[in-house]
């Protein structure tokens, strides 16, 4: 069954996901992040999409974990998201700027 979400759903939801994800403390790593609302029209599996901006000289301060800190990060923004909202159609990357 495919559910059909309204435009204003749709922003709602993104304002949503943005308080759930500025309550999380990313201890240094992450200094922001965007979230993009799903392209039903163009998308043939539309997402919800949220970018870790990264800080740089964080991550090269601590090269040896940041692998393992970034899936733990990216995960726990999904489960969390996940356990607040009940969507499923998540993705979480990242970026370097």
């Amino acid at each position: 069954m495919k559910v059909v979400i309204s435009e204003n759903q749709s922003d709602r939801m993104v304002d949503i996901i943005r308080r759930i994800v500025s309550t999380m403390d990313f201890e240094g790593g992450v200094k922001d992040f965007e979230v993009y609302p799903p392209n039903y029209i163009e998308d043939s599996f539309p997402n919800y999409e949220i970018m870790l901006n990264l800080n740089y000289d964080w991550i090269q301060e601590n090269e040896f974990h940041a692998q393992q800190y970034l899936r733990n990060v990216r995960a726990g923004v999904r489960d969390k998201i996940i356990k607040f909202t009940g969507l499923k159609n998540i993705y979480v990357g990242s970026t370097m700027k």
